[in-house]
């Protein structure tokens, strides 16, 4: 009788999935297990041992790991070990020659150094990174954007990423970024395969970007974990490390290495307990019996909603029996869905379609048109179409719409014309979220949700699909909750992890879902709303008001009756029918027709080369003749659309930027003289008159990097190395080009404080993140480029401007004499820039006329005068009809501040508190305000903005790698 090898086994139970593998003592590997699961991991484990019980009744040594591993360690009575250890054990075991490990799985990626010790040669973990509580670039996240775009994750997603020939640019710092990216671009007509691939990318970014942090990833690679499967994932990372084929290595049993890893350390481990399945899974049964009973701690109050405060439209949704209907045509375009109605003469609503966009903007549009046309296309008179969404410019030239609204304005159309005394109305959507606060019948303030998608419908999708929940379902498991889930306000992937570890831990799917109808109505308040006004009649409308359990999460919040409109799906388009019924004036309508199987479209995707912004611009020709551009910052390619070019208006941004650009000498070369670089970012919009004619007056060549561009960007993101506000992104990729520019030296002063102008404040200090600018760029440029950082205070209490000077003269060899005549010039040059920016701004106040209407643009010069950070606002504000004027043109130095500012320490939230206060106290002037995610001074001035603008009408935009298009000509218009 043969004597039967020892079994060891491996558990590896993590967010996603929960893999299993069981060797012999001679590590062949008898059983693999890769299973996901559905948001119950225990239960997943139950089940697993009971199916392999039989084959395998008894293990000589277990061993768990994964983000579930202490769980498991504690419930079967089995040692653990993290993820890191199990990961390289397998590694080391199966592939000795790799160095770099890339790991990526469900909700969490890892990045392992190896290198053979020096005494025995066995291969050691040298150093190692893991993400950290953010799930970007993790496997949930091209999970989550595979069920958007309505493709197979498993294979179909990775064999469309290899047919591209042009990847999309895709934010990829964070997972709700890059939705947001990749919502835009197919509303802008991007073929899908060029988005996954950019999807692939970006994942490939961020994780070079995000854990690699500017090491060496030494060859040979392996590349693991679940990710590995992706095709499309796997060539970006051969291309962005710049691997040769056999250089990236993806092991046999990619999918379950670190349960492999702790198979091998099981059987290594002669102290490892033995393992009974038939035990294990009591054990297991014992504790999701318990966790199920377990007292509520941290748990919210139980869900209960009637809808009993429904208001309806003038008509159900029927169908006309008349020989010719006369109809307006309604249609939104959203992130998640596409919803088409039509509406009679009388503004009744005959029919609607509530679709699914599925990653497709116009087979959406085409199948909607068909659906609601049905076999009585021929007896519909169209005599208008109204278009809203956010992709509401490619399908209105697409349908021929009359009406292209925002969607601001067509949510708010459709609510008055059920009840004119609406004064709140939430909208919520598949990936916005709006607010809109009426007085009057009339729009009186909006907010709409900025970076983050959490809280969104396509968030409870994503989580009904990690819970095995069909989202029709999601209300009834809420409502039966007794104990819901504090799951908090945090962003969507925070909240995601969460999520995870209640599900670890045994807590009931029902909890989970009640937490989840919460967590989108504290997102909503918290993020939303703010400090905002919510009146006594409010609407709930968008596709998550379907959802009850989320109603009554707002009504016990919010403490106020919540009104859900019976065709809350489909306002968007209601009130865009409405407005294109407003608009006709007796002319035939632009519309095309419903049957648009065979209107052809072709998308041209071309790089324009016209300025440093290179941006890629899409071309969309509709049918024969209608032609539309897209991904431009300027207006050479722009989209069509119902406003001026506002060239009857002064060019003010241009104007300023001629001026400070004048003090540059691009023509001045002088042999044998060091370059030195001025990144022109940052300070260096308020700062380059100084600096420029300082050096120039010395003799040395001045070369500024170029304007922001995507490109350029890019390749700052590359080189972060830790997590920072967007304009100090931006300016890696702006000390990159200086490199590749081939200059001497890179001008990165720390400017610790700036002069004031008056004497309200106590003093004024730069941005943190300004003030160390070279200590946080230094080490990604270290021995490539020579970085000049002297340390400069311009405040008259610390003044050694002058001195810093002196001793950069000296440092190149200049004469006293020299020195100081370039000293003079830059201060002249900087007091004239100063004069003639603010001559100029007071000519342009006396000349506005008392009625006239003229935004004023506000935020640090930076963001304000950088088109490739602000995606050239000023021009889309001119396009409006609107006279957009800089803040730093007006006369700032003559408000006074309160007293309650004197201890804003920052020089700029001073000079933008001014701004607000001489904006609040002239007519005809209304501020729009740039802000960054992340920012911490801006953090404060927000609730400053607040309480000195009041009632009066202010727009806040943050602007990031992230943003588009779409989502800022919503709110600008």
């Amino acid at each position: 009788m043969s004597i039967q090898n020892k079994l060891y086994m491996g558990i590896d139970i993590g967010s996603v999935s929960l893999n299993i593998a069981i060797i012999d003592e001679h590590v062949n590997l008898l059983k693999s297990v890769y299973l996901r699961t559905n948001g119950q991991p225990i239960l997943a484990l139950q089940n697993t041992f009971n199916s392999i019980m039989n084959e395998f009744p008894n293990l000589d040594g277990a061993l768990a790991t994964g983000s579930g591993r202490v769980l498991v360690s504690n419930v079967l009575g089995i040692t653990c070990e993290n993820e890191i250890m199990a990961q390289a054990k397998s590694t080391a075991y199966f592939h000795p020659e790799v160095r770099t490990v890339i790991e990526i799985g469900g909700q969490d990626s890892k990045l392992i150094f190896l290198e053979p010790d020096e005494r025995d040669g066995k291969l050691i973990i040298i150093d190692h990174a893991l993400n950290e509580i953010c799930a970007a670039g993790t496997g949930s996240f091209l999970d989550q954007q595979a069920y958007r775009l309505g493709i197979s994750i498993d294979k179909e997603f990775g064999d469309l990423a290899l047919k591209s020939e042009r990847p999309a640019t895709i934010a990829g710092r964070c997972s709700v970024f890059a939705k947001s990216d990749m919502v835009h671009l197919q509303q802008e007509g991007t073929p899908k395969e060029d988005i996954v691939a950019g999807l692939c990318y970006a994942l490939a970014r961020n994780y070079i970007s995000n854990l690699g942090r500017g090491l060496e990833f030494i060859k040979p690679v392996a590349f693991q974990g679940g990710v590995a499967a992706n095709k499309g994932v796997v060539k970006a990372f051969e291309e962005l490390l710049g691997l040769a084929p056999g250089e990236l290595i993806i092991p046999n049993h990619f999918f379950i290495t670190g349960a492999l890893g702790a198979a091998i350390m099981a059987l290594e481990d002669s102290n490892s307990p033995q393992l009974r399945l038939e035990e294990a899974v009591s054990k297991l049964k014992q504790y999701l019996e318990e966790a199920a009973n377990k007292p509520s701690q941290g748990r919210m109050e139980k869900l209960s909603y009637t809808r009993n405060q429904i208001a309806s439209t003038a008509a159900g949704s029927t169908k006309s029996e008349e020989q010719k209907i006369k109809v307006y045509l309604g249609i939104d375009v959203g992130s998640a869905s596409t919803n088409v109605v039509l509406l009679d003469e009388d503004k009744r609503l005959l029919d609607q379609i509530y679709l699914m966009s599925e990653g497709s903007l116009v087979d959406s549009v085409k199948k909607g048109l068909l659906s609601i046309a049905g076999d009585r296309a021929d007896m519909i008179d169209v005599l208008g179409v109204g278009v809203t969404g956010s992709g509401r410019y490619f399908v209105g030239d697409f349908v021929g719409a009359d009406v292209i609204a925002n969607e601001i304005t067509a949510q708010a159309k459709a609510t008055l014309e059920i009840d004119n005394t609406v004064n709140t109305i939430i909208e919520i959507g598949g990936q916005d979220s709006k607010y809109i606060s009426l007085k009057g019948g009339l729009i009186v303030d909006f907010e709409m949700n900025k970076v983050c998608a959490a809280g969104t419908g396509s968030f409870l999708q994503e989580q009904a699909a990690r819970l095995n929940t069909e989202v029709n379902k999601f209300g009834e498991h809420a409502f039966a909750s007794e104990n819901p889930a504090d799951l908090g306000t945090r962003c969507t992937v925070f909240m995601e992890s969460d999520l995870i570890h209640h599900q670890q831990v045994g807590l009931p799917r029902n909890d989970l879902i009640a937490g989840l109808s919460y967590s989108v109505a504290h997102n909503y308040i918290e993020k939303v709303i703010g400090s905002k006004k919510i009146g006594e009649r409010v609407y709930f409308q968008g596709g998550v008001a379907s959802n009850d359990s989320v109603a009554a999460a707002f009504e016990n919040l919010l403490g106020k009756t919540i009104i859900v409109p019976e065709n809350h799906k489909v306002t968007g388009a209601i009130g865009a029918a409405l407005m294109a019924r407003e608009k006709r004036d007796g002319n035939n309508s632009r519309f095309v027709g419903f049957d648009l199987r065979n209107r052809e479209y072709k998308i041209k995707t071309f790089e324009c080369k016209h300025c440093p912004n290179h941006c890629e611009v899409r071309s969309v020709t509709v049918g024969n003749d209608s032609r539309s551009f897209y991904g431009g910052i300027c207006d050479r390619y722009d989209v069509k659309q119902e406003t001026t070019d506002g060239s009857e208006l002064p060019d003010l941004f241009r104007e300023r930027e001629e001026l400070i650009l004048s003090y540059y000498r691009e023509d001045q070369t002088i042999l044998d003289s060091p370059t030195i670089g001025i990144p022109l970012t940052l300070m260096f919009h308020e700062e380059l008159p100084l600096w420029a004619t300082f050096f120039q007056e010395l003799g040395l060549n001045v070369v500024l990097s170029d304007k922001t561009n995507r490109d350029l960007i890019n390749k700052g993101l590359q080189l972060v190395l830790a997590e920072m506000c967007y304009p100090v992104k931006a300016a890696y990729g702006h000390v990159e080009n200086l490199v590749e520019k081939g200059v001497d030296y890179v001008f990165l002063p720390c400017v610790i404080d700036l002069s004031r102008e008056t004497e309200d404040t106590n003093r004024s200090f730069n941005c943190p993140y300004i003030q160390s600018l070279p200590f946080i760029l230094g080490p990604a440029f270290e021995n490539r480029v020579k970085i000049i950082s002297p340390t400069v205070h311009q405040a008259k209490e610390t003044d050694n401007l002058d001195q810093v000077m002196s001793e950069l003269g000296q440092r190149f060899g200049k004469k006293a004499k020299d020195v100081s005549r370039a000293i003079k010039a830059a201060h002249n040059a900087q007091q004239e820039f100063h004069e003639k920016r603010r001559r100029r701004g007071q000519e342009i106040l006396q000349n506005l006329a008392q009625d006239d209407q003229a935004v004023v643009v506000i935020g640090k010069p930076y963001n304000v005068h950088d088109m490739g950070l602000n995606l050239n606002l000023p021009k889309k504000l001119r396009q409006l009809g609107l006279l957009a004027i800089p803040y730093d043109l007006l006369p700032l130095d003559s408000v006074e501040l309160s007293y309650c500012y004197e201890c804003v320490g920052w020089k700029n939230e001073q000079n933008l508190l001014r701004a607000l206060v001489l904006t609040k106290e002239y007519g005809g002037l209304n501020p729009v305000v740039i802000t960054n995610y992340g920012c911490g001074p801006d953090g404060f001035f927000v609730k400053y903005l607040e309480d000195i603008m009041g009632d009066d009408p202010c727009l806040l935009l943050e602007m990031d790698e992230h943003s588009a298009d779409a989502g800022l000509r919503t709110r600008v218009e």
